[in-house]
């Protein structure tokens, strides 16, 4: 699967893609406030998947100690260099959420969920997942230079 621009196009080509090919028919996503003018809302229409925000409004504090007590595992996969500065980006990239929450909880320019474009996330396990996801990746900057990404090179299900 891969996006590029333009981007909600490409979402939506995707998305639909993953409908057809493994019958996927909803998309969580850890949305906790309105981004970019409800992006995955209107990426999700006419693609026969329907979206679901379980996190919608929660308190950032609350969050993450339920998140973390519950023993989610979430990776770091794409930072704003310029919002978050060049050493935390490369510290952060493709590894644990937690660890970057750590960090930037005493700043008050960056908001420790990432919902005004800081970062992204993406939950690799929990306990309610039957299989664990196993990756194996390297940190990219993409065109702009604005980005550092994780570009996964392997990504494996394994039985817990």
């Amino acid at each position: 699967m891969y996006v590029d621009a333009p981007y909600l196009e490409s979402y939506r080509e995707q998305i639909s893609q993953l409908n057809k090919e493994y019958g996927i028919e909803l998309l969580f996503t850890g949305d906790i406030f309105n981004v970019c003018d409800h992006f995955m809302g209107r990426a999700t229409q006419g693609t026969n998947v329907e979206l679901i925000q379980p996190l919608w409004q929660i308190a950032r504090d609350q969050l993450f100690n339920e998140l973390r007590e519950e023993q989610f595992e979430i990776v770091v996969s794409c930072v704003n260099i310029e919002k978050i500065g060049e050493s935390l980006a490369n510290d952060s990239i493709g590894k644990s959420y937690f660890e970057l929450y750590e960090q930037i909880e005493q700043r008050k320019q960056i908001d420790s969920a990432g919902e005004i474009g800081e970062f992204h996330t993406m939950v690799i396990n929990t306990p309610f997942f039957k299989k664990s996801i196993q990756f194996n990746g390297n940190s990219q900057i993409d065109e702009t230079g604005r980005y550092l990404f994780f570009h996964f090179t392997q990504i494996q299900l394994r039985n817990k």
